[in-house]
């Protein structure tokens, strides 16, 4: 190549309304082709744009074209038909001309067989506002034909990937027979109380695939219960293309226009509406059981944790351990606490310290006293509790016995349902009918009956063939209940024989348990002298009681227990870790908070709390002579 001659490259795209018109883009790039061959100039690339499009989002091409721009190497000459073709929005056409100027490029316009000159830039930014709302005003006629075909109902566009119909070259809808079949068993399974796993069990064990070949995908199914076009209603403006968004908006469910009888109904509106009707109910089930899954615990102590010195509920609470921030520490505050904090330095001094409950009670109603002073209970430490006192007052007469006692009763409750009549003889039942319907049709082919007897008799057969089609269908609903059931105790089974009894030990005595009263020193179990002598027995416990005292007058069962026992981080061991502060200090006189809070465990704004103190006593202070500083203790 001639060092003097120039290099171009091609940028081509169809119009809006060239789209439809397949070979307009081939004409297009001939066109561009035969300028850049009869200026003599060399085609060293081409950027075709395949779609049309208002802006630069969505066309691949015009984004390479702005990239090689910055190669001062590889074009000199960027040649297109028009300048609507590069941009019709005003701000990308000012930001496309920064970029052809500050990196030397030209661009010719062979339409005008001319180069574009920059002082033509004010004129070809007013042309760009003019092609884009060109655009905005064809987009929105565009949205307005839609709009108008849908409200006449003269076409109905169906997605290639929705199941049981057909599209005709008339633009017509047809039914899919063998899909039709599918989408009726469907509805006919969801009716009948099945969710959509189930469902997509039994079509695989049947043999139905979706178009891929796989198993048919629980979302697909609930999409195909709810889509109101398989009961013949065809729902339309349900979205619109935004042009200033450039993006399809979902349109509020007032503006959807319904047509009825636009194409073939596959189920009956009852059928549908049914299985709707069950489809919401299951889900309402399962969003309900995931609810009281999340606050159904083992150990759950909601209402039975009781302050002894306020007599307010204990709440359960969540914080990360200061020293392991990714440790989660869950524990159970004092609700006058958590609402008020500590109580106020005077109260607490001069406050009854009797260990009596209720001791505080009148002072708090009256207000003379604001919040509460007693321990945090952490939840791995009342579970542990509850695990040795349950193994400490009971004990099971035979725990294989008492596994197999509890499989049972579960056996019992889940496997109800188990049908008595056989799938065989259902199978046999069928086929023998539609037997009887092919001889019925030899009979009439060998003038045996009439037709009038013919189609008398074939609507009594269909309906007798569709009872026992539906009835073998129930009757796969129900094994494959009946399997995931069973498969569910063997599960339980092997939970209970590898893990003991224990958790259901400790779950029973939870119910047995009336409340906790909540002391500084020690926990008040009281139990319900009602209900456990009927609970150990049902589960074949024997009461053991060591450590419970029987108020015979107060007909109530109590065990104390020494919060030390279960409970490391309490208020005792909160102020003796206090009282260690000016003997570390006196030790280690250049520590920092940080590093004091870390050793003692507590969080910082704590220790900032005891310091405060100690420095209020005058028992410490920070001497800040010498450059860095220290901790002085006074004796």
């Amino acid at each position: 190549m001639p060092e003097n001659q120039k290099r171009a490259v091609i940028y081509c795209r169809v119009s809006t309304q060239e789209q439809a018109q397949r070979d307009a883009l081939a004409v297009q790039v001939e066109e561009a082709q035969n300028a850049v061959k009869s200026n003599e100039w060399v085609l060293v690339d081409q950027y075709i744009e395949m779609e049309s499009g208002t802006t630069k989002h969505g066309r691949s091409e015009y984004m390479r074209l702005l990239d090689d721009i910055k190669d001062k190497n590889k074009f000199d000459i960027i040649v297109i038909k028009s300048l609507d073709r590069l941009n019709r929005s005003a701000k990308n056409w000012y930001l496309f001309v920064e970029e052809l100027v500050n990196n030397d490029k030209l661009l010719y316009i062979y339409m005008d067989r001319a180069f574009y000159k920059t002082d033509d830039r004010l004129i070809s930014g007013v042309k760009a506002i003019l092609a884009e709302q060109y655009s905005r005003d064809l987009s929105s006629k565009i949205n307005n034909a839609h709009e108008y075909r849908q409200k006449n109902g003269t076409t109905v566009l169906i997605n290639n990937n929705t199941y049981g119909y057909v599209k005709n070259p008339d633009k017509s809808v047809s039914i899919h027979p063998e899909e039709a079949k599918m989408i009726r068993k469907i509805y006919r399974l969801a009716a009948q109380g099945c969710g959509s796993r189930t469902i997509s069990k039994i079509l695989y064990q049947d043999g139905i695939r979706n178009r891929n070949g796989n198993q048919l995908e629980e979302s697909s199914i609930r999409r195909i219960i709810k889509n109101p076009l398989f009961k013949g209603v065809v729902v339309m403006n349900k979205r619109h293309f935004d042009f200033e968004k450039k993006k399809e908006i979902k349109n509020p469910e007032s503006e959807w226009i319904y047509h009825q009888g636009l194409v073939p109904a596959i189920v009956e509106k009852e059928l549908w509406e049914k299985a709707n009707k069950m489809l919401k109910l299951s889900a309402a089930q399962v969003k309900g059981a995931g609810r009281q899954k999340k606050h159904r615990e083992l150990y759950d102590f909601s209402g039975k944790l009781i302050c002894g010195e306020c007599g307010a509920p204990y709440y359960k609470t969540f914080r990360r351990q200061y020293a392991n921030p990714e440790h989660v520490i869950v524990e159970w505050r004092c609700s006058s606490y958590l609402k008020h904090g500590r109580k106020k330095q005077e109260v607490a001094e001069g406050k009854n310290q009797s260990k009596e409950w209720g001791a505080d009670e009148q002072k708090l109603r009256r207000g003379q006293i604001t919040g509460c002073d007693n321990i945090h209970l952490k939840q791995e430490g009342l579970e542990r509790m509850m695990r040795e006192l349950s193994g400490q007052l009971f004990a099971w007469q035979d725990e294989e016995n008492m596994i197999r006692r509890i499989i049972k009763i579960l056996s019992e409750v889940l496997l109800t349902g188990e049908t008595h009549l056989k799938k065989e003889e259902v199978g046999k039942n069928l086929m023998a009918v539609r037997n009887r319907k092919s001889r019925l049709l030899d009979l009439l082919l060998d003038n045996t009956i009439s037709k009038r007897g013919y189609k008398s008799k074939q609507k009594e057969l269909e309906q007798e063939e569709q009872r026992w089609t539906e009835r073998l269908e129930r009757m796969d609903v129900e094994e494959e209940k009946i399997r995931q059931t069973k498969e569910r105790l063997v599960g339980i089974e092997q939970k209970l024989r590898a893990d003991g009894c224990e958790k259901i030990q400790a779950g029973l005595l939870m119910q047995v348990m009336d409340h906790i009263r909540v002391f500084e020193d020690r926990l008040e179990i009281k139990l319900n002298p009602v209900a456990l002598p009927g609970v150990a027995s049902v589960h074949g416990w024997i009461m053991q009681k060591p450590g419970v005292l029987q108020k015979d007058y107060l007909q109530e069962y109590l065990i104390e227990v020494p919060t030390a026992r279960y409970f490391s981080d309490t208020r005792i061991i909160k102020k003796k870790k206090k009282e260690s502060i000016p003997d570390i200090l006196r030790k280690e006189p250049f520590l920092t908070n940080k590093e004091l809070a870390k050793r003692l465990d507590v969080t910082f704004s704590t220790l900032r709390r005891w310091l405060a103190d100690y420095k209020k006593k005058g028992q410490i202070y920070f001497d800040k002579t010498g450059g860095k500083g220290q901790w002085r203790v006074r004796e």
